[in-house]
């Protein structure tokens, strides 16, 4: 009756996870600063508050942009960072436009290891829905963080996360600085795969 209780609550995990060869998911995240260092308070309000991911079967593409006003500077900065399993290659491109002049553009491209340090998950028995996914707690710790939230079977995970599914709601907390900050995800689609998001 365990067994087939399980199977009901985790159907994904069971029969097969997300995306496949011919789809992405693309995640929108909030991020909250609960807590940040003295010498970042005074630039709280400016700092990043959404994330986008895309995860395939080819890689991981993030974007994050933020649209500020800092000391009447009209700025505006892209972060797109990119790993390709496929070439074992991973990017970083990042521009900033202040006051509409292009003052950064800049791409870095950089070799990803054969073999990564991971860090162990442990898995809890709390359970929740988040947008339609089923998903179960999970804690994670290195030497500079600890994270916590809850995590979903359905989606694949990368790294760490590889066998376990993708966290949802997290909370991350550094051991070095007073930082903390929650990230949720807001909006999760399912769409045909588009290689190109992948490389640069």
């Amino acid at each position: 009756m365990k067994h087939l209780f399980f199977i009901l609550i985790f159907p994904a995990y069971i029969f097969g996870q997300i995306p496949d060869e011919t789809s992405q998911i693309k995640i929108s995240y909030s991020m909250e600063y609960k807590k940040v260092p003295f010498k970042m308070k005074m630039f709280k309000k400016h700092l990043p508050t959404n994330l986008t991911e895309y995860h395939s079967k080819l890689g991981l593409r993030n974007e994050i942009e933020l649209n500020t006003k800092i000391f009447g500077e009209e700025i505006i900065n892209s972060t797109t960072m990119i790993t390709s399993d496929q070439f074992s290659k991973s990017w970083i491109k990042t521009r900033t436009i202040v006051n509409d002049s292009l003052v950064e553009d800049q791409l870095i491209e950089r070799i990803e290891p054969k073999e990564k340090k991971l860090n162990n998950i442990e898995l809890g028995k709390s359970r929740k829905v988040i947008l339609g996914y089923n998903c179960v707690s999970f804690s994670l710790e290195d030497d500079s963080t600890s994270t916590k939230g809850f995590l979903t079977f359905e989606i694949n995970g990368r790294d760490e996360f590889k066998n376990h599914g993708l966290p949802l709601e997290f909370t991350t907390e550094s051991k070095e600085e007073n930082l903390v900050v929650i990230t949720k995800a807001v909006k999760i689609l399912v769409e045909p795969l588009d290689s190109s998001l992948f490389l640069f």
